[in-house]
């Protein structure tokens, strides 16, 4: 993904400007279908078995899991749903949605611009955002194995917050950039710790399945930040409240980070984080 927006947003904003919206949106999606779709299904498997190989650093194959060693790192989402951890896990994914995709992916560009920036110059921010999101990710996996998830995911929603209520106060080229590299790396590094944080409190054979909703929440964040700062823009004729009301967000994105308790839940049992008691 951060490779991507490296890549992607500085050829998407040429096609715009050569062929205009409507018809960049078309070449983008047709290189899609013809070259990414392709790619994926010739090389992409669920297993290294399934192209008789081993996981890397595997000597042996894997043992079978037996239904209970699995049962043991599963739980369903009925179950999840009635716990604390799962609506931290989407409150705080659902405030990296509304501060990335809602504000900045949206709306930087318009604000750079209103303040006297290049759209060239805010464009080279996007792919400097890009190039840190990659370096961003891969520290954020280093650090989960070695700190756990909890700790660096609550100081990148702080270091995220903190980087928004400064926005408004930056007015130099080299300024922009410096934004846009701290904002890239604690952009997409909440996504190794949140996926880890999920392992880590409902069992590896949950993450799919939670991810979907917790993702999903992120997406529901963006929607609701894409819009609201923009009637946020219409009331006020800048996104300085924008801006500030998304640090807000990342703040207390934080809190809802060290809220959350950092265990593997019992199976087969409502656990004591439960949002209603357990019925007698």
């Amino acid at each position: 993904m951060a490779a991507g927006q490296l890549v992607i947003l500085p050829l998407a904003m040429g096609l715009v400007a050569v062929l205009g919206w409507r018809a960049a949106f078309l070449w983008l999606g047709a290189g899609l279908l013809a070259i990414v779709v392709p790619l994926t299904a010739a090389l992409i498997r669920n297993d290294p078995s399934e192209r008789g190989l081993m996981g890397y650093g595997a000597t042996a194959p894997p043992r079978a899991m037996t239904a209970a060693q699995e049962a043991a790192e599963r739980t369903p989402v009925s179950e999840a749903a009635r716990t604390w951890p799962l609506l931290l896990l989407c409150g705080s994914f659902w405030v990296c949605g509304y501060s990335t995709f809602g504000v900045i992916l949206a709306h930087f560009i318009p604000h750079a611009t209103d303040h006297g920036f290049q759209p060239h110059h805010a464009a080279e921010a996007l792919g400097i955002m890009g190039a840190m999101n990659i370096v961003g990710t891969i520290a954020s996996g280093w650090l989960c194995d070695r700190l756990g998830p909890k700790v660096p995911l609550a100081l990148y929603y702080l270091l995220r917050g903190a980087s928004l209520f400064a926005l408004p106060f930056v007015t130099t080229v080299p300024g922009l950039f410096a934004f846009a590299a701290l904002f890239g790396l604690n952009c997409i590094s909440t996504v190794p710790a949140t996926t880890t944080l999920t392992a880590r409190i409902y069992g590896r054979y949950s993450v799919g399945e939670l991810s979907g909703w917790i993702f999903a929440s992120h997406q529901v964040g963006g929607a609701i930040g894409s819009i609201a700062s923009g009637w946020l823009f219409d009331r006020t004729g800048d996104y300085t409240l924008a801006f500030y009301t998304a640090g807000a967000w990342g703040l207390l994105a934080t809190v809802m980070v060290l809220a959350m308790r950092d265990e593997l839940l019992a199976p087969g049992r409502r656990p004591a984080t439960a949002i209603h008691a357990p019925a007698a």
